[in-house]
């Protein structure tokens, strides 16, 4: 099973088709065979610390085998604190490798509003055990081309 979590980042609202063309979505579709379930458990707008609280025992409930974490841009527009965004971070990796999932693969960019805490959520998913992939997107106009590029990445990062 894979589960994406994640705030607005993994949602894909601003695409016509997000169902479709969401990068989680595109994962799903290519890095994984037709016997295996996918839910999107992102919700808009969530925290880091949502994320840790909500969405990974939600997620835990499911027994995934691979789990994406993308959130930050709501963090950066709260003003929370960038150690309160690692330990929450941290957490949460920490949370779901111990739940027994597999891979744990944290999406950070250098563009956009979570850009700003890329670089703490990056090293604290990294420090507890996830792998990290940290997508280095010049602002690109066609939103489709961004979800593309953000699906190939983090297929890249899947385990075969």
């Amino acid at each position: 099973m894979y589960v994406a979590l994640g705030g607005s980042e993994a949602l894909g609202f601003e695409l016509g088709d997000p169902l479709r063309d969401a990068w989680p979505q595109q994962v799903y579709r290519e890095a994984f065979d037709t016997t295996t379930t996918f839910v999107n458990l992102a919700s808009p707008d969530a925290t880091v610390a949502a994320v840790r609280d909500v969405q990974v025992p939600a997620a835990l409930a499911l027994g995934p085998t691979t789990v994406t974490v993308w959130a930050g841009e709501a963090d950066v527009r709260a003003g929370t604190d960038p150690a309160e965004v690692a330990d929450a971070t941290a957490a949460a990796v920490r949370a779901l490798r111990d739940g027994g999932v597999d891979e744990v693969i944290v999406v950070t960019t250098t563009a956009g509003a979570g850009a700003a805490l890329a670089e703490v959520i990056h090293d604290a998913a990294a420090a507890a055990g996830a792998t990290g992939v940290a997508l280095s997107i010049e602002p690109i106009t066609d939103v489709a081309e961004v979800h593309d590029r953000i699906a190939a990445s983090i297929v890249d990062a899947i385990d075969p």
